[in-house]
């Protein structure tokens, strides 16, 4: 498994492999790293530089603490930083993109805006700045570069706070829509059970019409059915005593008949029903152009408005149940 990689801190890189008096970057050769007694490193050029202007010893420009010595040699090497160094040359692609993309040998603090690359300050100077290329400190160019983000970065928060203003409004409709559906939907219920009243009523006077017709008709039938019981019984009682006569004797028979009573004869033409008249049902239907319908849904086209926050959502979603 291999170990996770970290970047590095090209700061902290530079101020470890530049030495501080020069500001370049530490080598092999003259600019080899040489560790002060005070723990200081500078580079010996610079080293060669001090101890010419002084006797038997150098004072470390940082701390002001005296390195005892009558030669350079008798100062240690940095072989921290040293071993760093042959990294940079030779171990680490990543290290080695962090030198200065003209010469490779030395840090850059600089940075080319026209070439887009980094440089260090002998580059700068022996090449782009004859050319009149725009130039700056690493630092400040990247500061610039941050501003520059920093304005864009802001733009799209501006934007994704336009974005999530305009879903909180489109959300605001949705829930609008719902109340709406839900609204018109009570209506459209209410308007049913509307019609099943009417219906309902419609219903009871048909049935109301229907029982006064069958009782109409009723009492007419009853009636001439009376009559014709009262028929009936007067003809029954005829006969049984026209039957009485004939199972007489023939002397009680002719006695009787000189009386003339049984040729009396009934007169039943004017108990007997004739004509009479009754109600006949029929359904007469309400004649409709369309099927009956509760109701029709019909839409109103409107525009809203994600910019206004009171766009008056709830006058322009107002729609019409026609019934």
């Amino acid at each position: 498994m291999e170990a996770p990689s970290y970047p590095l801190d090209p700061d902290l890189l530079r101020e470890v492999l530049e030495c501080p008096i020069c500001l370049e970057t530490y080598n092999q050769t003259q600019m080899r790293p040489k560790l002060l007694q005070c723990g200081h490193t500078v580079c010996r050029q610079c080293l060669e530089k001090l101890l010419a202007n002084t006797i038997n010893g150098v004072r470390c420009p940082f701390c002001s603490r005296v390195s005892r010595m009558s030669s350079i040699s008798q100062l240690a090497d940095n072989l921290t930083v040293l071993k760093i160094l042959d990294c940079t040359t030779s171990c680490s692609a990543a290290t080695a993109a962090l030198m200065c993309k003209s010469c490779c040998n030395r840090l850059p603090r600089q940075y080319c805006h026209d070439c887009a690359t980094f440089l260090c300050e002998l580059c700068k100077e022996e090449g782009h700045l004859h050319q009149g290329h725009s130039i700056q400190p690493i630092r400040v160019a990247a500061e610039q570069r941050r501003k520059e983000l920093g304005g864009k970065l802001a733009s799209l928060r501006d934007v994704m706070s336009e974005i999530q203003k305009k879903k909180s409004a489109i959300d605001n409709i949705s829930k609008s829509l719902r109340l709406k559906y839900q609204a018109v939907q009570q209506d459209y219920v209410s308007a049913e059970l509307r019609l099943q009243e009417e219906l309902g009523r419609s219903r009871r006077t048909f049935t109301t019409s229907m029982a006064e017709v069958e009782k109409l008709n009723g009492q007419v039938l009853e009636e001439q059915t009376y009559h014709l019981n009262i028929a009936e019984v007067t003809v029954v009682s005829r006969c049984d005593y026209l039957t009485m006569l004939v199972r007489q004797s023939d002397i009680a028979l002719l006695k009787d008949d000189g009386e003339g009573r049984d040729d009396e004869e009934i007169d039943l033409s004017s108990s007997l029903p004739t004509m009479f008249q009754l109600q006949e049902p029929e359904l007469v239907r309400t004649e409709h152009t369309k099927p009956v319908e509760v109701g029709q849904v019909t839409t109103n086209t409107f525009t809203v408005n994600t910019e206004d926050e009171e766009s008056g959502l709830e006058v322009a979603l107002e729609g019409d149940l026609a019934v």
